[in-house]
């Protein structure tokens, strides 16, 4: 593809190759620690490890509803998959009223 004379700068994620917003996390990181001083690299990990598991859920949810003979995966599907995942459960659960159940759309009036 030919420059234009209308071409950007490549953002961070654009260079590190993800769909994850890197300069937004950087910034969350530093307002939301301690300590204000976080590398870029710092963020460019942690928005790897956030789209990993991103796409995983989604690659399980996804299969799953193809399992079900279904097309739209709704979050149900998404909920479902995370409490069998032994991975997921344990990590959903490792602190007390962190789960699942309660998760997800009423469907009920109050």
């Amino acid at each position: 593809m030919a420059p234009t004379k209308y071409s950007l700068t490549p953002t961070q994620r654009t260079e590190a190759g993800m769909h994850f917003p890197i300069a937004r996390v950087h910034r969350d990181m530093k307002q939301h620690t301690e300590v204000p001083k976080t590398s870029k690299k710092a963020a460019v990990y942690m928005t790897g490890v956030m789209e990993f598991l991103t796409m995983e859920i989604f690659e399980m949810s996804s299969n799953h509803v193809a399992g079900l003979g279904k097309v739209v995966v709704k979050p149900d599907h998404v909920k479902t998959v995370l409490n069998r995942d032994a991975e997921f459960r344990t990590y959903l659960h490792a602190k007390e009223n962190r789960s699942l159940t309660n998760a997800g759309p009423k469907w009920y009036i109050r």
